[in-house]
Parts: C-alpha cells; structure tokens; sequence
C-alpha cells in the first residue's frame, strides 16, 4: 500500500488529510462494489472511490469512483424528477460534484451539453464536464450503448453551488479519435507499434497498438487511468510474475510513479484502443524513481500536493516467468503465420482473450 499526504487548496477539511491508497487499482468484474438496475432496463455497475472521504477524487491522484451504464436502444439516463400521477417520469439534465469522464466503449451515445447542443460520441470517444456544470440526459442510438464515467455520483438537479465552478477553460468537450489523427509518439523510448494521439484534450491521451505490440517498463509522474475500448492489453508489474488481461469494458488506474510493464496488444488480427488520462509515461527500465518518496502535484485547476511512499524504492525489476519470456525480445510488427510456437506465442496462447470480455 502507498501512503499519501494531500495538501488542497480550496477545501480546507481536506488540508492535512492522509491517504491509504494501493499502488494499482483494477476495474473488473471481482472488483465491482455494487450493482444496481434503473428505469426502462438501465443496469450500473459501480466501484467506489478508495482513499480519504467517500466519493472524493482529484485527478488520477487515488482510484476515483467509476460507474459503467448499460443503456437500452431508445432509452435515456439522467436525473429522474419526481413521479407525476397518470405521467410517464422525466429524464433530466444533471450536474455532479467533481470533473466528469465518459468514455463509450460499445455502441454509440448522444450527450447534451449545458446549453442544450446534442452530440453524437460512438465506442471509444469521450465527453467531458467540468464539476457542476449541466448536461445530458444520455441517450443510446441504434442499439445498446455502454458508458463508462468516471465522477462522484450520484447525480443531482437543480442549481449546483458556485464552489463547483473550478474556472476550467474548457468546461465541456468531447474527444472522438480518428483514425487520421494517429501518429508516432513522442521519442522517449516507446516502440514504433504504437501510435497515439496527443493533446487534443486536456490530459486526455489516445492510444492505438498493433497486434503483438510491446511496450516497456514504465511509470507516469501524476498517474494513469486506462479506459479500455476495444481489442485487450496485457499488464504485467503490478502482480508480482503476472500478467493480467484487461478487455474492452475494463479499466485500470495506477498511482503516480509506481513503475510496471510490459504491457502487450493480443496477438489477433485487429488493433487495441485505449484512452489514458494523465501525462505521458517516462520509460524507465530500472523501474521506478529510486526515492523513498514521491512528492507530486498536479496541474488541475485546482492543484493539489500529494506525498506518496514509494513501495518500490531500492527495488530491483525481477521479472517472473511470464514476464521474462514476454521481454526477452521486441515484438515482430506482423502477425504469426502459423508456423510452430515460439515463446513468446506459447505464452499469448496460455492466456486467451475471454476474461471479463465487453460484449
């Protein structure tokens, strides 16, 4: 477990709050806290916050509360006004407490933003609100839509307290990757089989990588949290000579500077997405910065310091065994061909793609 100490500048009771926050935070099935159902078919997953005051986060510093909405064709999710008798019940637009991510990861969803534009965000494409500010209702098109949102719900109505309003210069947009837009990354040690697309939202990075693609071990300086949005990544580092595969549908955060890798594209015939929230990574085959501590701050509107104990100081990258036949040698840029099995196929093979798959 990492401790952390944050410092908050606009929420005094939180001055001197102490974190217990883990090093890494998986957003599958065996995690979830909850499961609840809503009107006309709307089923939610949920996992709740972990660290200091229920339902508070603050950027990627500690694993924020994450809701999955699974939207029926037709059908709308918003805030629910009262029940009027002989009426059918009201779909309203509503507002949160903290910044707001929507990432779609099947089918296609149409926002409304606070002046009543409607927008169209298809599978993999995001949306996002600054704390307090009104949007939706949230409607699926064409079939059922799976929205993945990352905030403190549950959502409210009415007039949201001016406090809310962190003076963000962008307080609502959406980022729709297109393929176009995919380029290489930038040099710092990443292979060429994965391209990305940077800065076209604030903190928001677009990951795109070949079949069979390895990345190296590495960390991001203020965090990361990964929405999976189509094909599957293998993650290795955070459990000890394990290798976890993360689905469409499926999430991940990790702390700031906690160091892991490899991670791998599976070895199929199509192409993994992703979107990563926080900086770019810094690739660092020792591992992680080799301090005893890690003093981070991060540029959100309204900054916050955070002192993490490193629980990797002093340690040496010992791979385990799937770990060192998946980086004994960089991956091939092609797909196999069908010929006998090396190592590191034999590997791919022993992990097949159907756990926790998005369908």
């Amino acid at each position: 477990m990492a401790c952390a100490a944050l410092v908050h500048a606009q929420t005094p009771e939180l001055d001197r709050q102490d974190l217990h926050v883990p090093d890494y935070f998986h957003y599958k099935q065996d995690t979830q806290s909850g499961v609840a159902s809503g009107a006309h078919g709307i089923k939610i997953q949920k996992w709740n916050a972990i660290g200091g005051p229920d339902g508070y986060h603050e950027g990627t510093l500690k694993p924020p509360m994450l809701q999955k909405i699974r939207i029926p064709r037709g059908v709308k999710y918003g805030f629910t006004g009262p029940k009027i008798p002989y009426s059918p019940p009201t779909v309203q637009p509503f507002w949160v407490t903290s910044p707001a991510h929507y990432v779609v990861t099947k089918g296609s969803a149409q926002f409304k933003f606070a002046n009543g534009t409607k927008v169209v965000v298809t599978k993999g494409g995001m949306f996002y609100t600054a704390a307090g500010i009104k949007h939706g209702p949230i409607k699926a098109l064409g079939g059922r839509a799976v929205v993945q949102v990352l905030a403190d719900f549950p959502p409210k109505n009415g007039a949201p307290p001016t406090a809310l309003n962190t003076g963000a210069s962008l307080d609502q947009f959406v980022f729709q990757p297109q393929e176009s837009d995919y380029g290489p990354p930038p040099p710092i040690g990443l292979p060429d089989c994965i391209t990305i697309i940077p800065d076209k939202a604030p903190g928001v990075i677009a990951a795109k990588m070949e079949p069979n693609c390895h990345l190296p071990y590495h960390f991001h300086a203020t965090g990361a949290f990964y929405f999976f949005t189509q094909g599957a990544l293998k993650v290795g580092g955070d459990i000890p000579g394990k290798i976890v595969t993360f689905p469409s549908g499926t999430c991940r955060w990790a702390r700031p500077a906690w160091a892991y890798g490899p991670e791998i594209s599976i070895d199929s015939k199509k192409y993994t997405y992703f979107l990563v929230l926080g900086l770019p990574p810094t690739v660092n085959p020792e591992g992680a910065p080799n301090t005893p501590q890690q003093d981070i701050r991060n540029q959100l509107p309204e900054p916050a310091q955070v002192i993490y104990r490193n629980s990797q100081y002093g340690r040496t990258v010992t791979p385990g065994p799937e770990e060192a036949l998946l980086t004994q040698k960089r991956a091939r840029r092609h797909l196999r061909n069908g010929m006998v099995a090396d190592g590191e196929e034999t590997v791919f093979l022993q992990h097949p793609y159907v756990d926790g798959d998005e369908l």
